[in-house]
């Protein structure tokens, strides 16, 4: 057997073992979810590149729905893209989407490399996030109760994705909202690229969602045409991120107060089973 034939069978039977292994975290189930949830991204084509895992399990049992504070126009193709990602969201089940253009979220990656030159003021973002839910719960009746977002490195360091994200912890801080929130894990540049392999270092203290190829992922990046250059293609190929998101969960002002009094109790029977035993002691 020569050493690529060698590598195939290793690599088919490392996929076999890989997702074998993820039907662990599958069987232990997931939270309930709450029936509209939002997810809030930077620009379009983040959901699919980073989110599809995720997009496709929580649509079994939510409704999902999407605003992206950016059109991505900086090259002049922000009307393109948010026909795009209109088509890219229905064929990936959201009931509804929402581009805003909004002067002061500007997009500007950057020339060779460098980074983003645009820094977003999270203070507009939780204004863009209020307005959109205030008016799907005005316009559609729908009431927003899990946020799905990235976490505080934004996945790829990208700023306006950090900016995202701290707009929408700030947003689920606030008075104004009360629901739960999830954000998606940002892994080391060295996981980023072992497509299924990071399967097996999926963690049982995150909310797991996995896929078994790439093929959703990449079909829903090919939807976004202007975007669908090679080197995306690559990354349809190998990124983790189409096969399997780990999320860390922020729960509800309820489940908060819920935890709060039943530590109080906790607090208080510690104390009161101390006092008896001091007593038993005398």
């Amino acid at each position: 057997m020569g050493y690529w034939s060698f590598l195939f069978l290793a690599l088919i039977l490392l996929y076999f073992l890989a997702m074998k292994y993820t039907s662990r975290f599958n069987a232990r189930g997931h939270r309930k979810l709450q029936p509209n949830t939002l997810f809030v991204l930077a620009h379009p084509d983040d959901e699919c590149m980073f989110f599809t895992p995720t997009i496709h399990g929580m649509q079994q049992s939510s409704n999902l729905y999407i605003l992206i504070l950016c059109n991505g126009g900086w090259d002049g193709l922000g009307k393109v893209r948010e026909l795009e990602m209109e088509q890219s969201a229905k064929y990936q089940g959201f009931v509804d989407v929402k581009v805003i253009d909004d002067p002061r979220l500007k997009d500007n990656p950057g020339a060779n490399g460098e980074s983003p030159l645009e820094i977003w003021d999270v203070d507009v973002v939780v204004e863009q996030i209020h307005k959109h839910i205030k008016a799907l719960n005005a316009e559609k009746g729908k009431e927003i109760g899990t946020i799905v977002t990235f976490d505080h490195l934004g996945v790829s360091m990208h700023t306006n994705h950090i900016a995202t994200h701290y707009g929408c912890l700030k947003y689920y801080q606030s008075d104004a909202y009360s629901g739960d929130m999830y954000t998606l894990e940002t892994i080391p540049m060295f996981r980023k690229y072992d497509f299924f392999l990071d399967n097996f270092l999926a963690r049982l203290d995150q909310v797991n969602y996995f896929l078994h190829s790439p093929f959703q992922a990449a079909t829903a990046l090919a939807i976004h045409h202007s975007q669908f250059v090679w080197y995306r293609k690559l990354f349809m190929g190998f990124s983790r991120y189409v096969y399997y998101n780990g999320l860390n969960y922020y729960p509800s002002k309820s489940d908060r107060a819920q935890n709060s009094r039943r530590q109080v109790l906790v607090d208080h029977s510690e104390a009161k089973a101390g006092a008896i035993r001091k007593e038993s002691d005398l």
